[in-house]
């Protein structure tokens, strides 16, 4: 697919709605100019996809050099809807130089945005009408009001973060509010655990506490019984499609399986059925030596082992920090995995998802308009 991208939203146009411009195109220099003149546009991103895989421009190139005039066929041309970018037609004159002029356009479109800082325009409406596959966020956290503290977590002492982000909010930032589910390019979110604190004293239901508030706070979405001012209903119980839950994996197989078990009654049924995953995030164990003997200890191996045993079909999500905790906390992450797999048969491999490697690093006079 050929990507013409200025940056801002875009929607897809099926290329057999080029057709007539295709063949104007050719009767006109053919594809070969058309081609010519996107190439010769420094300002736009020139990224080409073709069967899911990014090549770069020297694969069109490529295809220019041999005369290939089948390009336009079996490729889309990605245009922002709030930009002067049109959907090209065959004029009568020249196509290309027409074509051309439009992309320029939408180049200084661009450049005009980024320089004067102006907030992009949204229309999920006409982008969802205009692209044949609908979007699942897989990452995104949330919490209510009463949970965003210092108390539940840690780390948002001080935290620019520490306020309510709730559905409604998420739906209102993304520009699907107030849309029919059918009108919706949102199909639905991936939850991942927000790692709350740890007492680490008393029995298992007393140290895991903060984090069995947070599957008593997912229940309440998956059921749709929301408590006051939460922020979500009954409706947003189908945008939650899976979630990725904490664990204890330092402390062995059979607390794990207790928690586990825990999890389970806390959650209910139609709740624990959407963890496909659990986490527990590596990234703020900044000493080296105390990181590499909770990831590479036995008993952490054999925990996530477990992750494939029992009945158990869970993925491990892992998060660490290249930046703040440094390269070692990716090289013992990839041997913990060498080291999981080990042995184990292919159908038997637990799932590792590489979903943090780094991260910015927040203060009090962070703001996150600079993230």
């Amino acid at each position: 697919m050929l990507f013409a991208e200025n940056g801002e939203d875009a929607v897809m146009f099926r290329i057999d709605e080029m057709d007539s411009f295709a063949r104007g195109a050719e009767e006109d220099g053919g594809a070969n100019a058309v081609l010519d003149e996107l190439l010769d546009m420094s300002e736009l991103d020139r990224s080409i996809k073709r069967n899911g895989a990014t090549v770069s421009g020297n694969f069109i190139e490529g295809r220019k050099e041999r005369g290939d005039k089948d390009v336009f066929r079996d490729t889309l041309v990605l245009i922002n809807p709030n930009s002067r970018l049109e959907l090209p037609r065959r004029s009568p004159r020249n196509p290309t130089r027409r074509s051309a002029a439009r992309l320029q356009n939408a180049s200084r479109d661009k450049m005009d945005s980024r320089q004067y800082g102006q907030k992009r325009k949204h229309n999920p409406r006409l982008l969802r009408k205009m692209t044949p596959h609908r979007l699942i966020d897989s990452h995104i956290h949330l919490w209510p009001a009463a949970e965003a503290n210092a108390n539940q977590h840690g780390w948002m002492k001080g935290s620019p973060l520490a306020k309510q982000y709730s559905i409604d909010e998420y739906l209102v930032a993304t520009g699907e509010t107030n849309l029919k589910v059918e009108d919706r390019q949102l199909k639905g979110v991936v939850y991942i655990e927000t790692d709350r604190r740890l007492q680490e004293e008393g029995n298992i239901e007393v140290w895991t506490g903060k984090t069995l508030d947070e599957l008593r706070f997912l229940r309440r979405i998956a059921e749709g019984t929301p408590k006051d001012a939460e922020g979500h209903n009954k409706e947003h119980s189908g945008l939650l499609l899976a979630i990725v839950a904490w664990a204890p994996i330092h402390r062995g197989q059979d607390v794990f399986q207790k928690y586990l078990e825990l999890a389970r009654e806390v959650a209910g049924p139609k709740t624990f059925a959407r963890i496909k995953a659990f986490r527990f995030l590596l990234q703020g164990i900044r000493d080296e030596k105390m990181f590499r003997d909770i990831t590479l200890s036995e008993s952490t191996i054999q925990t996530l082992k477990s992750f494939k045993r029992n009945g158990n079909d869970f993925a491990f999500d892992v998060g660490v920090d290249q930046r703040q905790g440094g390269i070692s906390q990716l090289e013992t992450a990839v041997e913990m995995i060498k080291r999981v797999h080990e042995g184990e048969e292919e159908d038997d491999k637990v799932v590792f998802v590489l979903s943090l490697l780094t991260s910015p690093k927040f203060s009090e006079s962070d703001t996150l308009i600079e993230y």
